[in-house]
């Protein structure tokens, strides 16, 4: 089983089975996995190789999340900003799957890492996960004193009005980028139609719509005469 993070080095802001009066309402005993506090834009890989079963979205559990699994268990990884794979996709340990973000319940950027053994004993307490972290090959697991991290790889403590208020700018933020890219796309369509139409009217001969043998009285004589009948 791989670190879920291309950068080992981000620490582990939350263990297993901890804070458990946060996790009663969601029928668990505790936390039922590790949280990485990684950075947004963190490239994610498959703990495991296995089969993708989940790609989907729980505004208020794990955000935007994957689950992975194969024959001895499965693995997901939520609160991210994108998923690479689709469901039904075969992915091999140590492929990039996701990128990190925020997004579900969550206070700040970081991965949520659940590990679950097969068969899945979902009457545990913790849904069937177990504590993964003495499976985790080739990585010594980083603490919150260890020296290698610094300040850019820890969660800022902001509190929930100040969290709120940064989601809702970004929320706009998104919101009047994707509106920005909607109004080039139109206006680069019609500068497209506009550069054919003047194509096609350069390369159609005009011809002149009534004959020009007329001289300047007798055009002046027909005109006398229809004015006339009228």
């Amino acid at each position: 089983m791989k670190w879920p993070c291309d950068i080992k080095e981000y620490r582990i802001s939350q263990h297993f089975g901890e804070n458990p009066a946060s996790y009663t309402r969601f029928g668990l005993l505790g936390h039922n996995g590790i949280d990485i506090a990684c950075p947004t834009g963190t490239k994610l890989i498959a703990p495991i190789s296995g089969k993708v079963l989940e790609v989907a979205n729980d505004p208020t559990g794990y955000g935007l999340y994957i689950k992975i699994e194969n024959d001895k268990g499965g693995c997901l990884l939520g609160h991210c900003q994108n998923i690479l794979m689709n469901i039904g996709d075969i992915v091999l340990e140590g492929q990039t799957v996701a990128v990190s973000d925020n997004t579900g319940n969550s206070t700040g950027s970081h991965v949520h890492f659940g590990y679950y053994p097969i068969p899945r004993d979902r009457s545990n307490g913790y849904g069937g996960y177990i504590n993964q972290e003495d499976l985790i090959k080739g990585v010594i697991i980083p603490s919150e004193n260890d020296m290698t991290i610094t300040s850019q790889t820890k969660i800022p403590q902001i509190d929930g009005m100040e969290v709120q208020a940064i989601a809702s700018t970004l929320r706009d933020l998104n919101r009047d980028i994707e509106n920005l890219k909607q109004a080039i796309s139109q206006k680069d369509g019609i500068i497209l139609q506009l550069q054919l139409q003047l194509k096609v009217a350069q390369e159609t001969p005009v011809k002149p719509p009534i004959s020009v043998d007329y001289s300047v009285g007798d055009l002046i004589s027909m005109l006398l005469k229809k004015l006339k009948l009228a």
